[in-house]
């Protein structure tokens, strides 16, 4: 969990890394200091080709960050089921134990109480994972195809 916690923190300094090299690849492009590519193209053609390039690196650091930031949501994620899973798992015995004195008190109890992680963590653990997921997917997809 340190590992997946270490990846989530780290999401700002890895976007605003590739943000940066953006804002570098589009100054230089503003400020003509990159070279021309070769002397055998004429010049108009030579910063066709500069441009060309450069929008290359700018969106492949934009997707790539994109990417990061869902690969980052999606660990965020599988830390906080684990938080909640642990928590759960922790207050079970206790409410088993207020179960059991209820029974003997001859009350009805709520069959969602009698095993909170089946009826409770599962379907969170589902719905969440699967909203993820399908956000995750989408990003990793459409980062395939424009990369």
């Amino acid at each position: 969990s340190h590992d997946l916690a270490l990846q989530v923190i780290a999401m700002p300094m890895v976007y605003g890394i590739l943000a940066l090299d953006c804002v570098i690849v589009e100054m230089e492009l503003m400020s003509a200091t990159k070279q021309l590519v070769s002397v055998r193209m004429d010049t108009t053609a030579a910063i066709a080709h500069v441009a060309r390039v450069s929008m290359m690196a700018y969106q492949s650091n934009l997707e790539l960050a994109d990417l990061y930031e869902a690969w980052a949501l999606k660990n965020f994620c599988r830390l906080c089921l684990m938080r909640i899973s642990r928590k759960i798992r922790r207050e079970v015995p206790l409410l088993r134990r207020v179960l059991e004195r209820r029974q003997n008190e001859d009350l009805e109890v709520l069959e969602v109480l009698e095993r909170p992680e089946d009826f409770l963590f599962q379907p969170l653990e589902a719905t969440t994972g699967m909203g993820i997921k399908v956000f995750v997917y989408t990003y990793g997809i459409k980062s395939i195809y424009v990369l």
